[in-house]
């Protein structure tokens, strides 16, 4: 008989990052520590997390994100007034479930003043003989969650001038991280995988955003981004929109995968397949020349020649979790 309490969405906390660095953050946000002793927890935690990837035998290492609170603000909130998560029309009820998708506000253009994650790295690396992985959010994301009406609302007169400023941002920290030796980024996208809920889609189209030429335009950002990570191997982890055990979409990644395969030059992808809302496996029959390692559970496509192309010999696909 299983004698295992019933699992809840508020562990999911717990389980993400550890329980008294969770406490500390409380502290720090009721004023009662400051930003250095917040900071020296959060390298221990670092160092802890760490420690097991390595005892474990991975050969990469991350830093659990264990400076962050919100994934996506962390990073776009240094690039200006801006917040992909301002409007949380539905927050859930702690039962998980299906949850709207946040809302964007664009307060003023997009600049990169500094180096975003270089310190991070370099901890990483200070930490480990293994390959340091530094994950940032999709460089599409904020647009998802806002489209052309938030941008032209406060701070641009025209989208284009919003993706020129976006590309530029994203090409500033992948030059500054690979000047600091970094060679591995995971960049966590959520708009793709999001294309195949019929919901997403209605949502998308009543706020007046063609959902089809979004897909196209994406990939086409997404692309130019990867034009300016010279020396970096970049990989694309797609996802849902899971957080607190609530999520966003579902779907299966059928209506975006050829394209996604066959015209977005990323070196390999981490594909969500953590429930039946993922859909099965049939998508991955549009990629090139697929063959199948089950022991290892990843599946590796030769690229065709493309010219200027940044794509690789080969292509890895990892299916599950990360």
């Amino acid at each position: 008989m299983d004698t295992h309490p019933p699992f809840r969405a508020e562990h999911i906390g717990s389980l993400l990052r550890p329980a008294g660095l969770l406490a500390l953050r409380q502290k720090f946000n009721r004023g009662e520590i400051d930003q250095h002793e917040l900071a020296a927890a959060e390298n221990r935690a670092i160092e802890e997390a760490v420690t097991l990837q390595e005892r474990l035998g991975f050969k990469l290492a991350t830093d659990g994100e264990f400076r962050r609170r919100s994934y996506h603000s962390y990073f776009y909130a240094q690039l200006g007034d801006v917040a992909p998560d301002a409007v949380m029309s539905d927050v859930g009820d702690g039962s998980g479930g299906r949850v709207s998708q946040p809302g964007a506000v664009i307060r003023s253009k997009l600049r990169w003043t500094h180096p975003i994650h270089v310190d991070d790295f370099k901890l990483l690396k200070s930490l480990t003989r293994a390959v340091p992985k530094i994950t940032i959010p999709g460089p599409c994301a904020l647009h998802f969650r806002g489209g052309d009406k938030a941008v032209t609302a406060h701070a641009y007169r025209d989208v284009d001038e919003f993706w020129d400023d976006t590309v530029k941002a994203y090409h500033d920290e992948l030059a500054a991280l690979a000047a600091a030796g970094c060679t591995y980024v995971q960049i966590d996208e959520t708009a793709f995988a999001k294309f195949g809920d019929p919901a997403v889609q209605a949502t998308l189209t009543a706020r007046g955003d063609d959902w089809r030429a979004l897909i196209d335009s994406y990939i086409d950002i997404t692309n130019r981004v990867l034009r300016g990570a010279d020396g970096i191997r970049v990989g694309m982890h797609l996802c849902r929109g899971n957080r607190g055990g609530h999520w966003h979409a579902e779907g299966s990644y059928d209506l975006i995968a050829d394209k996604l395969f066959n015209a977005l030059d990323i070196d390999f992808f981490f594909l969500e397949y953590d429930s039946p809302r993922a859909g099965d496996f049939s998508p991955l029959r549009l990629l090139p020349e697929v063959w199948c390692r089950p022991r290892r559970r990843r599946w590796r496509t030769r690229r065709r020649s493309s010219g200027a192309s940044r794509r690789p010999a080969a292509m890895s696909i990892s299916i599950g979790w990360h």
